[in-house]
């Protein structure tokens, strides 16, 4: 059998494609992928009356596609600004050092620093008083967080010390045990 090999006339040369000839009457085979006998690994009646459920993932996929094609890179530098406003990576002007921030407005500040009464259920004394005074010092110089996230904090280290009462009866002394068993944490 006898097999040329000749360039497929794409417009690229580099990009080679083998089509092979056959002569004296030989017949070619193909290969596709329907031609050959099956399996028979899946059942046939199962995969052609299946429902395919088109859930909230294909619906944001084919939004994003839409966008992409729909939507137009900016063609300089100001529409490129503008399209970052928009999307809140830049400052609105006039600049407001507190942008971000409005969910804070009627809060005052001294909620933000003064957090004592928050550990008032802690022992009063001992070493677990004296590391949750310094995370209070921590929270309170931290302007960065809302002071939702500063309870929540607080709430995350009482919640872990009542889980660990049984280590903490080892360690800490019989009058600091007192404390934390009789209701103060």
């Amino acid at each position: 059998m006898k097999v040329e090999k000749r360039r497929a006339r794409s417009g690229q040369p580099d990009r080679i494609k083998q089509q092979e000839i056959f002569r004296y009457g030989e017949k070619f085979q193909s290969n596709t992928l329907f031609g050959g006998s099956r399996l028979n690994i899946f059942d046939i009646n199962l995969l052609h009356n299946s429902q395919v459920k088109q859930g909230d993932l294909w619906n944001v996929v084919e939004k994003e596609s839409f966008e992409t094609q729909t939507t137009f890179p900016p063609r300089n530098a100001w529409e490129e600004q503008i399209q970052w406003t928009k999307d809140g990576k830049m400052w609105t002007f006039p600049i407001n050092n507190e942008q971000g921030m409005e969910h804070e407005a009627n809060i005052s500040f001294d909620q933000h620093v003064f957090l004592d009464d928050l550990i008032e259920d802690f022992p009063t004394k001992g070493p677990i008083r004296h590391f949750m005074d310094l995370v209070l010092v921590g929270l309170s110089h931290n302007p960065y967080l809302t002071v939702e996230m500063k309870k929540d904090h607080i709430n995350w280290f009482r919640e872990y010390f009542k889980g660990k009462l049984d280590v903490l009866e080892d360690s800490i002394s019989k009058q600091d045990l007192g404390q934390l068993v009789d209701g103060k944490m």
